[in-house]
């Protein structure tokens, strides 16, 4: 559905008051209008208004660019502070992350109309899955710890009793995926998995992740899960180095375009060609602190262990 605005414009100079504590530069903003039309993210499988929670999903731009919501201070300011920062810093450590999240477009206000209008501020990003005929996805989220250190005891708590079948073991939560098939005769062509999916998930099944995301019952090519192993590993290297950030309730989005892995399997595209259509982003940076000088090994364990998980099916997929 067409979402029903008034206006849409981006953030010159002074940030709007509902961002607080966030330093502006300019060059990092639009620096034109585009044609009003939004659209709901349709590979948004997890977050904030992803499973009618009342909350605002993230929009896709007619020229490709998602606009992600701000959400309410303290978690919206920080998570735009930290692309306003890492986008306009020379230390090389940020460069390296910066490979590995969204490109970031600046900050943008965009006014909706039910009755009253009412303005709403978001992040400007590039679409993971843009390009993608057939975008399959999973988002994950990284470390046994997903809480800031500002969280309250009850919301420790209940963090602490989700995905208990992989966050403690593992350090990580499988929040959702979208799966399109290898094969186009298959009876099914699309599977969507909520985060249901991933809070029934028994320690002992962890490897139907990944038999799941590559469509196992279709041969899937080994080249494709080493991409995605190698590009997982490029992520995990920089974790070891890094001692800048301490990144709480971030995720791993997983993404690869079906349609070219149906066209390598035919013999239309090599294996370069096939690793344009897999991207791999850290996302979701509302509980980013300062490590002071220390190595974020909550969100390197998980790193670690989704490592191994998709190296021992590319074994498999190997033999």
């Amino acid at each position: 559905m067409m979402m029903n605005l008034t206006t849409a414009q981006p953030i010159q100079g002074q940030l709007p008051s509902s961002i607080k504590n966030v330093n502006s530069n300019n060059s990092l903003h639009l620096n034109s209008n585009y044609p009003l039309g939004l659209m709901p993210l349709a590979t948004q499988i997890a977050g904030h208004g992803s499973e009618g929670d009342g909350q605002r999903a993230i929009l896709k731009r007619e020229d490709g660019k998602i606009l992600k919501p701000i959400q309410p201070p303290p978690k919206g300011p920080r998570e735009a502070n930290f692309y306003l920062e890492i986008n306009r810093s020379n230390h090389p450590i940020d460069a390296l992350i910066r490979n590995h999240i969204p490109k970031f477009h600046g900050l943008e206000q965009v006014g909706f109309t039910n009755g009253i209008v009412v303005t709403e501020d978001f992040l400007v990003l590039d679409d993971v899955t843009e390009g993608f005929q057939l975008p399959s996805v999973m988002d994950i989220k990284v470390g046994t710890q997903t809480w800031g250190p500002d969280a309250s005891e009850a919301k420790q708590k209940n963090e602490a009793s989700k995905y208990s079948g992989t966050k403690g073991p593992f350090g990580f939560s499988i929040l959702g995926m979208i799966v399109h098939a290898h094969d186009e005769s298959a009876p099914i062509q699309v599977q969507q998995f909520d985060k249901s999916f991933g809070k029934n998930l028994k320690t002992q099944d962890v490897q139907r992740v990944p038999e799941l995301f590559f469509c196992h019952d279709q041969k899937p090519p080994s080249e494709l899960v080493k991409i995605v192993v190698d590009k997982i590993q490029t992520i995990r290297d920089v974790f070891e180095l890094q001692r800048r950030y301490k990144i709480y309730a971030s995720s791993l989005l997983l993404a690869y375009d079906s349609e070219a892995v149906r066209n390598f399997k035919k013999g239309k595209i090599t294996q370069p060609q096939l690793a344009l259509s897999v991207n791999i982003r850290l996302i979701d940076f509302a509980h980013v602190w300062d490590s002071n000088g220390e190595r974020d090994d909550n969100f390197l364990r998980g790193l670690n262990n989704l490592l191994d998980l998709f190296s021992q099916y590319l074994q498999r997929t190997e033999d």
